[in-house]
């Protein structure tokens, strides 16, 4: 797969993982996410080397982390497939361009901003959700208060 991406020559600010170029002379810029640092923190290298290691991942590999495995994984399969959408789809990641100059308030401020829609629109389908779930839970009940006038 083939993506071309077009950054105009002014100033822009970055805002994600900077790392050393591999075969390039330049530096690189890979994506920010979350890793463990336990109770007492970690040295800066061994948190450097965990970042890299983390940014380096391709979506499937998190899925698969995030995923039950094992001989219960055919229990959760239902879990395994809500887990595998969300992680793809809201991946926690800093992995952004924005134009100017910007300063880090501003930067969260847009990102927060990007993400209200998304938080609407999954409330509304987990409502939605919530409330078929219910509804098919009770409804024998409501058929049997329709049967059974008395009771109704």
């Amino acid at each position: 797969r083939v993506s071309f991406r077009y950054v105009p020559d002014h100033e822009a600010t970055v805002l994600a993982l900077q790392v050393d170029g591999s075969d390039e002379l330049r530096d690189t810029f890979m994506a920010y996410r979350l890793i463990k640092r336990g109770w007492f923190g970690l040295s800066e290298d061994v948190e450097k080397k965990a970042l890299l290691k983390q940014a380096k991942k391709s979506l499937s590999d998190l899925a698969s982390e995030a995923s039950c495995t094992g001989c219960l994984a055919c229990l959760c399969c239902a879990c395994n497939l809500v887990v595998r959408c969300c992680q793809s789809l809201l991946m926690p990641e800093l992995y952004h361009l924005f134009d100017g100059s910007l300063d880090l308030d501003e930067c969260f401020a847009i990102i927060t901003s990007r993400l209200t829609m998304t938080k609407w629109c999954f409330r509304i389908g987990g409502w939605m959700m919530m409330f078929i779930g219910l509804y098919s839970l009770f409804s024998p009940f409501l058929n049997l208060i329709k049967v059974i006038p008395f009771l109704g």
